[in-house]
């Protein structure tokens, strides 16, 4: 089966999101699959007689690939020599990059991040820190001993005065 590929180079790292390429080839090549090639880990056989590099560019700079036929974006895990000019390239699916669009459009709520953060939701590696406030009321008239009734709230464990 034969399938045309993208062969590019990221210098991102692998858990960007968006990465940004440089395409290696000036035409996307043809490349050979077995027929019961794995969609997530695919291996392509590339003949490199029949592909025109960019200036400066080599298959052995390339550490992605996308197979627009599987709508997905590869890792280069492994290049291996077949002949002196077909290669086999072992490939990842890098779940990240293919499903950005899902990924962004997605509702929901990011509870750890290190630049914006909500602090209304629970985080136990984020410590809250708070200052006692003691309020201190006097009263103008006293309390009568014989007639008023006293309700008195607490909330904490400090006590005035300590």
């Amino acid at each position: 089966m034969s399938l045309t590929v993208q062969l590019l180079k990221t210098s991102d790292a692998a858990n960007k999101i968006d990465k940004a390429f440089t395409n290696l080839c000036q035409s996307d090549p043809q490349c050979n699959i077995k027929d019961d090639c794995s969609i997530m880990d695919p291996a392509i056989l590339l003949d490199l007689t029949a592909i025109t590099f960019t200036t400066g560019g080599s298959l052995f700079d390339c550490n992605y690939i996308y197979i627009p036929a599987f709508k997905r974006f590869y890792q280069v895990r492994d290049i291996t020599t077949v002949t002196n000019d077909i290669f086999r390239i072992s490939c990842h699916v890098d779940v990240l990059k293919t499903y950005m669009s899902a990924i962004y459009s997605s509702p929901c709520i990011i509870s750890k991040n290190a630049n914006n953060y909500n602090l209304y939701l629970n985080d136990s590696n984020y410590k809250c820190y708070q200052d006692d406030i003691i309020l201190k009321h006097n009263f103008p008239a006293g309390f009568d001993d014989q007639t008023s009734c006293y309700v008195m709230g607490l909330i904490g464990d400090k006590v005035a005065g300590s």
